[in-house]
């Protein structure tokens, strides 16, 4: 069995944020995979609650009906014809969630904010060249 651990790495920098605490610093790891420890640094370590993100994302199509099954999840608005909802995610790890996002396909678009939009965008268009070349 895998044990996964959550961590907040307080010097690492993010490309994608200027500011600290941001998202990417919330990381990841398999504690069943550490194979050696060092020595301690000088980095001060303290409580804190994870960095997160607040993130607008659209549902249609076949997830027009979408409920929310996860805690972070918030419906905003829902369309009184049934076409779309609206979607509010408080993300503390991007790479989960932007694989959720990638997975619903086109039933799903990231509206806010705008360069994680932009970075799903860029996703699926490095996939559609891939299936066109």
């Amino acid at each position: 069995m895998c044990a996964s651990k959550f961590a907040f790495i307080p010097d690492w920098k993010s490309w994608r944020f200027q500011t600290f605490p941001n998202i990417d610093q919330n990381h990841l790891f398999r504690i069943d995979r550490i194979e050696s420890v060092g020595p301690a640094t000088d980095v001060h370590w303290v409580s804190c609650d994870f960095p997160t993100l607040k993130v607008h994302s659209q549902m249609s199509g076949q997830l027009a009906n979408y409920q929310p099954r996860r805690k972070d999840e918030v419906v905003i608005y829902r369309d009184p014809e049934g076409q779309f909802v609206d979607i509010e995610t408080t993300v503390d790890y991007w790479f989960w969630f932007r694989q959720r996002m990638l997975q619903y396909g086109a039933n799903a678009q990231v509206l806010t904010p705008d360069f994680l939009a932009k970075e799903i965008q860029n996703e699926y268009q490095k996939a559609y060249e891939k299936y066109c070349s």
